[in-house]
Order: C-alpha cells, then structure tokens, then sequence
C-alpha cells in the first residue's frame, strides 16, 4: 500500500509569509467549512501562486470534500503544488502514477516524482521509491538502493522506513537475518509512537526474537496498540489473557478484547469471541 499524504501534514506547516487567501483557506478547511476552503484554496492556487493551496485543492478533489471525486482535477492539482516546490505534492502525483489514479499507470514517471519527494526530505517518497526498487517497477531493480532508502527514511523520523527495513531483517529476505537489528528498528518505531513498530515488538518479545523473552512485556505493549484502535494488539492480548500470558487468565477480558478486534474488522478476533462467548455462556448454564 502506498503512503498517500493528506491536507494534515500540510496546516502546520504553512510559510510565514503565506498568502491571506492560504491562511483564511486553511482556517476554514480545519473548521469543516469546506465550501469556503475550496473557494479560498482556488484563489490562492491560482491567482497567488501558493502550493500548499494547490495541494489543498488536489486533497479536495481526491476525497470528495465540498466537490464530486475527480482523480484527474487531484493529480493536476498535485502536480501544480509539486511544480510550486511543495514535495507532498510530488509524493502523491507518484502515487497516482503508481496507481494509475486520474492518469495511465507510468511507474517511470511514479519513480520520478518519489525520488523527487525524497531527495527533498519528503520521506515518505522515499519510502514509496524504495519500494519500486524492490520490484523493479519504473527502475532496475536494487535491494541495497531499497535498503538505503529506508534507512534515510527511518533515521529521518519517518518510522514506517524503520518498519519496512526491520521486516527484512526479521525474515532474512535481502539481508542477513538478524532479530536483534529487527527489534531494534521496532523498538524505535514503537516509542515515537507507532503502533505497528509496538505490535511486531511485542511479538518478539512474545517469541523471544532478539530480546529475552517476556510475556509479560508483550502484554504491555499489546495493550498499548489495542488502545490505539491496532486490531491485531487486541486479538493478541485477548489470547494471553486466555491462556494467562502475561498477565492473569481471565476470560471475560479476553473475551472483551476478542471482541475489540472484532469490532476493528479482525475476523479471526470475531471467530474467537463466537467460540469464547459459547463457552462461557455454556458454563453459566450448568
């Protein structure tokens, strides 16, 4: 999946000097009041120039917010933000050549537009050319180009590049494999807040990949994802409370987080709390 960014990266990062109609126009967009936003974003696009506006006019069109999705009006007004030097905007037109979103697929022109992004510190786009790199797709295919890529992105506080690059370390594809590397870069990921870096964390620690293992750790983290909506941590911290992983068997609480994952679209986390939920029912019964 590629990393597609939206209007949020872009309202705290306005210029100093940014035109009034930018300005008024972000204030409305952060205030739902879309048809007011469009109008000012246009103004500021195309009478003063400003690439955020235009990028915000590429958001609009591309979710549907005030006017009907267009994917081609959102790639012209991507590529406009990106000729004006917001790198965001260089970032998605790749994406939408990538994907072939309001354009004919061109994966030669997607890898141009990432690399642009990325060698302007959008690491997101590096992050999305290094996979192209993996594939080959648009470029000569090159893991160690991809490796780099992602290390630029992680050491850069992009830590999905933490992620991508802690999985190949994880599994031996590419690189040696090494668990400690892997929950290194997790552990990274996971304390500047991400929560896919916390899960694949505490797997390892589940598992005792590259840290000793310690269920009771795990647990922690598990929870940590779960309140932040991460499906799988619900799932897996309902099965410790299960089978009393780190934490006290009680099957009411798992059946509590089975039930979490579910609502979070886990079907494994909905077939669990069906089983769980009969067998409780039945004990009550008897």
């Amino acid at each position: 999946m590629k990393i597609f960014l939206t209007l949020f990266f872009i309202l705290f990062s306005v210029k100093a000097y940014s035109s009034d109609n930018l300005e008024k126009a972000i204030y409305a967009y952060d205030n739902n009041d879309y048809k007011k936003a469009f109008e000012l974003s246009t103004l500021a696009c195309n009478d003063d120039k400003e690439a955020d506006a235009c990028f915000m006019l590429g958001v609009m069109y591309r979710t549907g917010q005030y006017v009907s999705k267009d994917y081609e009006k959102a790639f012209d007004y991507y590529k406009k933000s990106c000729k004006l030097d917001n790198f965001t905007g260089c970032n998605n037109v790749g994406v939408m050549y990538e994907n072939g979103d309001g354009v004919k697929k061109n994966y030669k022109k997607s890898a141009k537009f990432y690399e642009n992004a990325c060698n302007n510190n959008e690491l997101k786009g590096c992050i999305n050319l290094a996979s192209l790199y993996i594939n080959g797709y648009g470029v000569k295919k090159d893991n160690k180009k991809s490796l780099s890529l992602y290390l630029k992105s992680c050491n850069g506080g992009e830590y999905d590049g933490c992620i991508k690059l802690a999985k190949f370390y994880q599994t031996g594809n590419i690189v040696k494999k090494d668990y400690f590397k892997s929950s290194s870069l997790y552990k990274v990921a996971c304390d500047n807040g991400n929560l896919e870096g916390c899960y694949y964390l505490a797997n390892n620690y589940y598992d005792g990949y590259g840290v000793k293992q310690d269920y009771i750790k795990s647990a922690e983290l598990y929870l940590t994802t779960c309140n932040g909506d991460y499906s799988s941590g619900c799932f897996q911290l309902a099965f410790s409370y299960e089978n009393a992983k780190g934490v006290e068997k009680d099957l009411k609480s798992a059946l509590f987080y089975y039930g979490k994952s579910c609502e979070l679209k886990n079907q494994h986390g909905c077939n669990e709390y069906t089983r769980l939920n009969a067998i409780l029912n039945n004990e009550n019964k008897q």
